[in-house]
């Protein structure tokens, strides 16, 4: 990456140095307890005089680097005449799909063959099936296995008596070793919709804000990765994800997903009579990596609201007047909670505008007293009879309830 964001030439000979000679073996290693087989974690090398960042970066959240390289196999019969093949491994077989695998194993008179990639609490990262209708093939594919490179020695099948179920790789190992989770909950009058939140954070900051260079610098010396989304708006909230320290620092999105859906459905919701909406409050979760590093993922949502308890609702007003000319013309009042919380109305002044020939604009977000718990009220004018044209015009709006009707106004 060129910090100035101009380009300039990288010698082979530097790239070589720094991406293999600093990052690659220059991190990592000398660690037979903790990284037996030599894994790489990858990182970022600064190279000051040329204003250039050299990064390697891993994507996958893999299972600890201190089970090294592992496998094993065996066999069960699924019915009365067919046999399945199970076999797994970690740190071996990573980076080809299973091809060698398949290709050592394929002589035993397979036939069916399947190749998944999953963490399992036996430290396998992936797993491989194979079915037969041939007896006794064991010893055929334990010395096939023996041929497949960098398997490690002494994997044979073992043979399950009976009919077996399949392991799913579904049943997931996190990378954290321990985590905690604290709810804010809606009842602080400060949350943001369901959908937008996750919008947020599934399509703009986890596939945008998970690496080394959106870090800040905070003044206790811990690091932050912070996203604002629907400022000055009702759904204004901050995303972020904090760093007791920079030794590891990238999270593949799958991962920043998995651990912020901890908070948006692992929080509030299932309560129809406090929070009909599913609206969400936010809250933290923490965990600590396989390197002791802390990390908080956070959701704080900023603007105070009315009740969570009152759903959503529109309500729309309408009272005949004249304008200059003495033409008549009706005023329309439009209030509502709990849509239109992130766009300013604009979605609503377009639909009204291009349907109802609509004049004299304004929209403010601001909290009414009982019994109007309205949170925005829009004005605008527009001819006479054009009363059921803006009810419609609101009914395409998205996330309007379907219920508005405009009061007032015979004409």
């Amino acid at each position: 990456m060129f910090r100035s964001g101009k380009f300039s030439p990288v010698s082979g000979t530097d790239c070589v140095n720094y991406m293999l000679g600093v990052i690659v073996d220059g991190y990592d290693g000398n660690d037979p307890t903790g990284n037996p087989a030599n894994y790489k974690g990858g990182g970022y090398y600064v190279d000051g005089a040329a204003d250039i960042v050299y990064y390697v970066f891993p994507q996958k959240t893999r299972p600890p680097a201190r089970d090294g390289v592992t496998g094993g196999c065996r066999s069960y019969a699924i019915d009365t005449s067919t046999n399945r093949f199970e076999i797994w491994g970690h740190g071996f077989e990573t980076n080809d799909w299973g091809v060698w695998v398949k290709l050592f194993t394929q002589q035993c008179k397979m036939d069916t063959w399947s190749f998944n990639c999953g963490l399992g609490g036996d430290s396998r990262e992936w797993t491989a099936f194979s079915e037969t209708t041939w007896s006794y093939q064991e010893k055929c594919v334990s010395e096939g296995l023996t041929n497949v490179p960098g398997v490690p020695p002494g994997i044979k099948c073992v043979t399950h008596e009976g009919v077996g179920a399949p392991y799913s790789p579904g049943d997931i190992t996190p990378r954290a070793t321990h985590y905690q989770k604290v709810c804010n909950n809606v009842y602080t009058d400060k949350y943001v919709s369901r959908d937008a939140l996750y919008d947020a954070v599934v399509n703009e900051f986890c596939p945008t804000s998970a690496g080394p260079g959106d870090l800040d610098l905070l003044p206790n010396n811990t690091y932050s990765i912070t996203r604002r989304y629907y400022e000055n708006t009702l759904d204004d909230v901050v995303v972020s994800i904090h760093f007791s320290a920079v030794t590891w620092i990238y999270i593949p999105q799958d991962e920043c997903e998995r651990y912020f859906l901890e908070i948006i459905d692992g929080c509030d919701g299932n309560d129809p009579d406090n929070n009909p909406a599913n609206y969400k409050g936010g809250g933290y979760y923490t965990n600590t990596d396989s390197l002791g590093t802390d990390r908080t993922f956070q959701i704080q949502p900023l603007a105070f609201r009315q009740p969570a308890s009152d759903g959503f609702w529109g309500k729309c007003d309408c009272e005949e007047t004249k304008d200059k000319s003495g033409e008549h013309v009706n005023v329309i009042t439009l209030t509502g909670h709990g849509f239109q919380s992130t766009d300013l109305a604009e979605s609503c002044m377009g639909i009204c505008i291009d349907n109802c020939s609509v004049g004299d604009w304004s929209f403010s977000y601001g909290l009414g007293t009982a019994p109007d718990m309205r949170e925005w009220t829009t004005r605008f004018s527009t001819y006479a009879h054009r009363r059921l044209c803006v009810k419609g015009a609101m009914k395409k709006v998205e996330g309007s309830p379907q219920n508005i009707v405009c009061i007032g106004c015979a004409h």
